[in-house]
């Protein structure tokens, strides 16, 4: 059936089930011969029916063909798969990360794995992140580096290099020192997928609220404990739970999120980060906060609480605003690099963010890093290659600024 209609990947598929069975034809037999790979990693466990359909298994086909096979899955080994190829068609297999291979990268899953058939996916181990971000970013500065000191043909003009810790945190460049550092512009790399150029990013504040309680012995505590654990762990129940938060916004949406809790019967502090686009965003969601930490102390007679809002990053792009140049370059650059540019603007914040509110405008460039933060981190090679083309040449279209 499957030859009839030229489905070389089923044809195979069945070919195969057939041949472990001992069931098969000579010319099934010499299908599978002629497309085995023997270089397949030693397999490491067992694949459920589940993943059976899930994983190996084409979406589009028949529902009964696909009960079949699953009830020979457990005979099945996981390994990684090398794609069949029909008349320059490649069919992506799932990426089994070898330390752990319930850990997959899954192109029907990745839209961004997907565009890379062909290229380079580097990973981390499946137990491990790649670190992609930012190691990424420092690999790309250094291969750009070594270019320039190994063909003196590539025009730049003054280059300053740096490398800054605590990135995440919003901390890396507090004490970077702009006059020793002398640049008229930078450019952070820490970006993600190709081409992307990021002019803005959140603005973004932390926020502390404390309740304080009163605490006692618990076994003579009527009428005299106020449990500030309990105080908070209510404000916490009165926060928005279909919008205002990092799992219900996206786009343009900023969010309160609480990600500390440190907690005494007598004391207990609810930490947050702030983040929106918009500086006044900001305020107005910490007035929120403290609208709602207010009227939960008025429900516990015997609690109050306290603020505190600290400054973490703002967003970049009113000081870019000033400097059209900075970013009109490296969108010429990438154009150069033979990639077509995508602005794009951060959910999040980079050095740039407070570099560029010190004085120092810094957009953010791209260098082809997916899924950071997550055992699933990837990146492709040649992304990272084509970053490198784009700040040799972000440095000659300076040069030529300048001359």
């Amino acid at each position: 059936m499957y030859a009839a209609r030229q489905e070389l990947d089923r044809r195979f598929c069945v070919a195969q089930v057939l041949s472990a069975l001992g069931a098969a034809s000579g010319e099934e037999r010499a299908l599978v011969d002629q497309y085995r790979n023997d270089s397949l990693i030693a397999p490491r466990a067992s694949v459920s029916a589940h993943a059976w359909v899930d994983l190996l298994f084409h979406p589009e086909e028949e529902v009964l063909t696909g009960q079949i096979f699953s009830l020979i899955a457990p005979a099945v080994l996981v390994g990684r798969v090398t794609a069949l190829m029909d008349e320059g068609e490649t069919t992506w297999e799932p990426i089994f990360l070898p330390d752990d291979p319930t850990a997959v990268l899954s192109p029907r899953e990745d839209t961004h794995l997907a565009a890379k058939r062909g290229e380079d996916i580097v990973t981390a181990s499946g137990t491990t992140l790649l670190g992609a971000d930012d190691k990424s970013g420092v690999a790309v500065i250094m291969a750009a580096v070594e270019q320039w000191t190994k063909r003196p043909d590539l025009a730049h003009g003054p280059v300053r290099v740096a490398f800054t810790p605590d990135e995440e945190i919003g901390r890396g460049v507090l004490a970077f020192d702009l006059k020793a550092f002398g640049a008229h512009c930078a450019y952070t790399l820490d970006g993600a997928e190709l081409g992307l150029l990021e002019t803005q990013t959140f603005s973004a504040d932390s926020m502390a609220v404390t309740f304080q309680g009163r605490n006692t012995h618990p076994g003579f505590a009527h009428g005299v404990m106020v449990n500030s654990i309990k105080v908070a762990a209510d404000f916490v129940s009165r926060l928005p739970r279909r919008e205002l938060s990092p799992e219900t916004t996206r786009d343009l949406e900023g969010f309160v999120h609480p990600n500390q809790f440190e907690a005494t019967v007598d004391c207990t502090t609810v930490k947050f980060i702030i983040r929106d686009f918009e500086t006044h965003g900001l305020t107005e969601k910490e007035d929120l906060l403290k609208r709602l930490a207010e009227d939960t102390v008025r429900d516990w007679p015997g609690s109050s609480v306290t603020f505190e809002v600290k400054e973490t990053y703002r967003n970049m792009r009113d000081m870019l605003a000033r400097h059209p140049k900075v970013v009109d370059l490296a969108r010429e650059a990438i154009r150069d690099a033979g990639i077509a540019p995508m602005d794009g603007r951060i959910r999040g914040g980079t050095d740039g963010s407070v570099l560029s509110a010190m004085g120092l405008p810094t957009p953010n460039l791209f260098t082809g890093q997916h899924r950071f933060h997550s055992r699933l981190e990837w990146i492709s090679a040649q992304d990272m290659e084509a970053s490198v083309r784009v700040v040799l040449g972000l440095a000659k279209r300076w040069a030529a600024e300048k001359a």
